[in-house]
């Protein structure tokens, strides 16, 4: 009997690199099975992709979600914890200038100035056959070494200002720090906006957007300063509980808090916020020139009846040093702590606007402007 299988051709799957042989007994049939296998392995293929596809999803919603529960856990657990002590000394030895000249600029060498004046190069068996190019050269040297000495010199004359001038600024900072341990207005203000400034860049590490304004204003009689702090919205603030990937229909869902569980969560954001600033300002003051510390909190609003921005004032908290010393703070919940010692304290720190009178006000606050 005849062989029916007349027409053959091996193919490559192109996803796997697999190989295989179609067989056929005519060449139409043959294609037919070829167009087939091709379908066959783009089937395959298209599976295997949308399955990685739904793993990729499926470990980037779990990333967001664990990073999302994190968050939540250092807004709640942590904002009162690792607060860090900052030191007048560091504040104003770092205003000093450090960098000696040598830093800046190196001393004149021989080899650059031979390199200047195309000194030439001793080489023994030319200048043995040659005394006119060994003088040349001897020249040539001693005019380098000439001017080396004097550019030694110049570099030892600047070298000399630069360092009675780094001097004279660093004695001035001198005076300022002994002018800041003696209660100077200026200096104290500008520390402590210093230390507040700091503490926020790690408060900020939460990606809430709290900011230090510049302006502190400090009364050296009653030992009181007063601080404006901007505190985050509640749109700075998650509200999602969890994430979820439906792969049915290809997206990403969200579980929020309740209405009541955000307000509950946000007001005690807020209140561990202020207190921390309050704590850290008050660790940082190592010559006791803080007896009371007064903070604004505000954050920006939208007043859609005059199309205009306001700055808010949300929170208004005066806290004594007695306070302060009578604090565990390792056990204390920020809210109670703020709505125990504070008389301005909203019970709904998400209503828009809340308009609470500073108990100091800068003029900062609750001022209209363009934005």
């Amino acid at each position: 009997m005849a062989n029916s299988m007349k027409f053959s051709q091996w193919l490559r799957n192109p996803y796997t690199g697999e190989e295989v042989e179609i067989t056929a007994a005519t060449e139409n049939s043959l294609q037919n099975k070829i167009d087939k296998q091709i379908k066959a392995w783009e089937k395959d293929q298209a599976e295997w992709e949308r399955q990685q596809y739904v793993e990729e999803q499926k470990q980037y919603v779990q990333q967001m979600d664990e990073e999302n529960w994190q968050l939540i856990q250092n807004l709640r657990r942590h904002m009162l914890s690792n607060i860090v002590r900052w030191s007048s000394y560091r504040y104003y030895d770092g205003l000093k200038r450090k960098r000696r000249y040598s830093d800046i600029c190196s001393p004149p060498t021989i080899k650059e100035i031979n390199k200047e004046l195309k000194v030439p190069v001793k080489i023994g068996l030319w200048e043995h056959f040659s005394e006119e190019r060994k003088n040349k050269r001897l020249a040539a040297e001693k005019k380098a070494q000439k001017v080396l000495e004097t550019r030694k010199q110049e570099y030892s004359e600047r070298a000399a200002a630069y360092e009675k001038k780094n001097a004279e600024y660093n004695s001035g900072i001198d005076r300022r720090y002994e002018a800041f341990a003696s209660g100077d207005t200026q200096e104290v203000t500008d520390y402590f906006a210093w230390v507040i400034e700091q503490d926020c860049s790690y408060i900020d590490g939460y990606y809430i957007g709290v900011q230090p304004e510049k302006y502190l204003f400090y009364d050296a009689e009653k030992k009181m300063l007063a601080v404006d702090l901007k505190l985050p919205t509640t749109r700075r603030i998650t509200d999602i509980e969890s994430y979820e990937y439906v792969e049915k229909q290809d997206t990403i869902k969200t579980k929020r808090m309740t209405q009541s569980d955000f307000k509950s969560f946000y007001g005690h954001v807020i209140c561990d916020i202020v207190l921390r600033v309050i704590c850290v300002l008050y660790d940082s003051d190592e010559y006791q020139l803080l007896d009371t510390i007064i903070v604004n909190g505000y954050r920006v609003f939208l007043d859609r009846s005059r199309g205009k921005h306001i700055n808010d004032c949300i929170i208004s908290v005066e806290f004594g040093r007695k306070e302060y010393e009578e604090l565990y703070l390792r056990n204390a919940d920020g809210e109670e702590v703020i709505r125990r010692v504070g008389k301005i304290i909203p019970t709904d720190f998400i209503a828009e606007p809340i308009h609470v009178k500073p108990i100091y006000d800068s003029g900062i606050l609750n001022v209209y402007y363009v934005k």
